[in-house]
């Protein structure tokens, strides 16, 4: 049995160009003498669909697109395809969706299995939208049996899990116990999170140890609204070794050999081109995978919500620098504008190295002096009212000031302005609202200053040179943001650490002295964490990237002590 796992970049609601791609991909790997061909989940409208699988109307759309498709693949020599798709709930009670396993063969539509695990709330809500299903599906074709999963459906074994499991039940268990199947397959939508792609791939080599039979697992790739999907689609053998793996971060059609008699080999979804697997499973380095991340992210951000061209404002630190480096590879340099904007006594020591800079990427540059524009805010506001704009009055309005240019720039030339502020900045309030945080999106607002730096060092790796290093040098204006007791600034290495513990390890006052932080320190940061949340719920999506961002949906009450 030849199988094709068919690792799609869905629009969200783009039913119809979203099929287009998948029956050009099952065209080309029926060319290619595939047996059956599979997509992921939520392959036909696109991940975390929300309202949109509400609308009036919108499972019947779904309906007509798949049987339309089945319709175009009967009449070739085409194998099955299996998606996953919104289907209705045949039951009177409960929600009227079901997230679904989509068979299209011989010029018919069968739902073959309905998502039973649904994660609520977090970065999917699928149990707000979605009605459980009962078991896992069966897809018996030509002499052989499978056992049809959705996402998290084979994800909860007891043997991945230390301590408390996400769901009590365990369906791939459930259906072993009844009977068997001669291969698992598994269509998901599993988003890219640092440190979980390697412990993903070992459950699922368990899984095909456990039950001694081949997995096929699908991911979907791209970015949809602050979620990375990272692809990765994997074969495995009978006994968990690898059998062959899609690109990372890339749209890929890999061909799988069940029997193992030929080996795995990749399709060029666009142009067919063949290419075998490489013989061991491919590992990206950290920094190298997080860095395709940001980029798949960034890029499919602004182009799917209509724009060619994204801007931001360069300030010579490295947190723009990062951003423009990352745009700049996205997009194309020749998309990417920045603006810089100094004031007398404010960002006017870093303009040279932000000009170098923009040279070395090949983005184009426009220099506004904006100290006019605060001269007059300071007149008009003395005039009126005692004291002026001293101070940290005027900071933030220069700051503002900056923001209404970013945003003047965007809308005269239709860009999209993307956001510089990162994690650190945001966890403790460095950002200003209406100003830096300006932006549609976040590029960098789940990574914190030590990542900003090492990925600015490893773009330097790849392209010597192309970021200063009298950039990496600056001190992060995060250092004033905290200070111990005496009120000397803490460095990030110091800060970025106390942060982790705050954020990822959830650790409250009492824990963060236990591990050894600044007892002033841990007390102040983990105010400023908590009293920061009413600009994070102001600010523009940032991409997420770890398990607890940000953009992920991580929510602190903003009137709270």
């Amino acid at each position: 049995m030849m199988a094709a796992l068919v690792q799609s970049n869905p629009r969200t609601g783009d039913l119809g160009g979203n099929m287009e791609f998948l029956v050009a991909a099952v065209q080309r790997a029926a060319a290619a003498d595939a047996e059956l061909c599979l997509a992921p989940e939520m392959a036909l409208c696109g991940p975390n669909a929300g309202d949109i699988l509400l609308r009036t109307g919108f499972v019947e759309e779904c309906r007509e697109v798949l049987n339309a498709a089945a319709l175009r693949l009967a009449e070739g020599r085409n194998p099955p395809l299996l998606l996953g798709a919104p289907v209705s709930n045949p039951v009177p009670t409960g929600k009227s969706l079901q997230s679904g396993a989509v068979l299209l063969h011989e010029g018919r539509v069968r739902v073959l299995g309905r998502k039973i695990l649904l994660p609520s709330g977090g970065i999917h809500d699928e149990a707000g939208y979605f009605e459980p299903g009962v078991a896992c599906g069966v897809l018996s074709l030509k002499g052989w049996r499978f056992c049809v999963t959705l996402g998290e459906d084979a994800w909860n074994e007891e043997s991945a899990h230390i301590g408390r499991r996400l769901f009590s039940r365990d369906p791939v268990a459930d259906f072993f116990s009844a009977g068997g199947a001669d291969c698992l397959i598994n269509l998901c939508a599993r988003p890219y999170e640092q440190g979980r792609v390697a412990p993903h791939e070992q459950l699922l080599a368990r899984l095909a140890e456990r039950y001694r039979i081949p997995v096929l697992a699908v991911n979907m790739v791209g970015g949809n609204d602050s979620l990375v999907y990272y692809g990765g689609s994997l074969a495995l053998d009978n006994l968990g070794r690898y059998n062959g793996r899609a690109e990372f971060f890339a749209e890929d059609l890999l061909l799988a050999d069940l029997s193992g008699k030929r080996p795995a080999t990749r399709l060029d979804p666009a142009t067919g081109e063949a290419a075998p697997c490489p013989e061991e499973p491919e590992r990206l380095r950290p920094e190298e995978e997080l860095w395709r991340a940001v980029v798949l992210g960034l890029g499919d951000f602004v182009r799917k919500c209509g724009f060619g061209r994204a801007l931001l404002g360069l300030s010579g630190g490295a947190d723009s620098a990062l951003v423009a480096a990352l745009a700049a590879e996205a997009l194309g340099p020749e998309n990417v504008a920045a603006l810089l904007m100094p004031a007398s006594g404010f960002g006017e020591e870093g303009m040279e190295d932000a000009l170098a800079l923009a040279r070395n990427l090949g983005v184009s540059s426009h220099v506004l002096p904006v100290s006019p524009l605060l001269d007059a805010f300071e007149r008009l506001f003395g005039q009126n009212f005692a004291g002026g704009l001293s101070g940290f009055p005027g900071k933030n309005t220069l700051a503002r000031i900056r923001g209404a240019l970013l945003m003047a720039y965007a809308n005269c030339f239709d860009a999209m302005l993307l956001a510089t502020v990162d994690k650190s900045e945001a966890a403790v309030g460095r950002a200003t609202l209406y100003g830096d945080l300006c932006g549609g999106i976040a590029p960098i607002g789940d990574l914190y200053k030590d990542q900003v730096r090492a990925l600015c060092r490893h773009y330097n790796r790849k392209h010597p040179g192309a970021i200063p290093e009298a950039i990496l040098r600056k001190t992060p204006s995060t250092e004033g943001a905290l200070g111990r007791g005496d009120g000397d600034p803490l460095s990030s290495a110091v800060l970025d650490p106390l942060l982790r513990d705050i954020l990822e390890g959830r650790e409250n006052l009492q824990g963060l002295v236990r591990r050894g932080h600044d007892p002033a320190a841990a007390r102040q940061a983990e105010i400023l964490v908590r009293k920061s949340e009413f600009k994070r719920r102001q600010s523009p999506p940032a991409l997420h990237l770890t398990a607890r961002g940000f953009g992920g949906g991580m929510r602190i009450p903003v009137a709270s002590v």
